[in-house]
């Protein structure tokens, strides 16, 4: 059981890790004002406030069903 969440805990790691990367490469290589990132003024916040956030989006992402936006 501890190694279940301990396997959980890497991979919400990994995955918010992975989040923020794509972040950064969307407006530092690619100049994407799009990025989320700057769509939700983050970029400029310290690396704590984005990791919080990018963690955020991996748990919810992997947990939940979906976002609401489809309905029956």
């Amino acid at each position: 059981m501890i190694k279940l969440v301990y396997f959980l805990v890497l991979v919400a790691h990994m995955c918010s890790c992975g989040w923020h990367l794509l972040g950064r490469i969307e407006y530092e290589i690619y100049n994407d004002e799009k990025s989320w990132l700057i769509f939700y003024n983050y970029y400029e916040k310290e690396w704590y406030d984005r990791y919080i956030v990018s963690l955020y989006w991996s748990v919810i992402t992997t947990l939940t069903v979906g976002y609401g936006d489809i309905v029956p």
